[in-house]
């Protein structure tokens, strides 16, 4: 597809972020973020990777290496609690190692 404009990029950004639960930190620097939170914003840089080109509906898939890896029981639910319907709601397969 065509490449996205500055502001189709900010607003596919701005989405993500939204569905991970971290439109509130935008202004925040990754390094002052928990890592449950560094852990969702990195989640949001993959949906905006994935969901980048709308011409591509099929064949999208996320691969996560121990995603909850140095979380606390309650990032680590949270966490996958965000994954399952965003997956479902994009139609994208996961491939996940725990």
């Amino acid at each position: 597809g065509n490449a996205l404009t500055k502001r189709e990029v900010k607003e596919q950004v701005t989405m993500a972020l939204e569905e991970v639960e971290m439109l509130d930190f935008l202004e925040r620097s990754f390094s002052t973020l928990s890592g449950g939170e560094q852990k969702r914003v990195l989640l949001a840089k993959c949906l905006t990777q994935l969901l980048a080109d709308p011409d591509k509906i099929e064949n999208k898939y996320l691969f996560l290496d121990e995603p909850t890896a140095s979380l606390d029981l309650n990032q680590q639910h949270k966490l996958i609690e965000l994954v399952k319907p965003l997956i479902q709601k994009y139609n994208i397969g996961v491939f996940t190692v725990m």
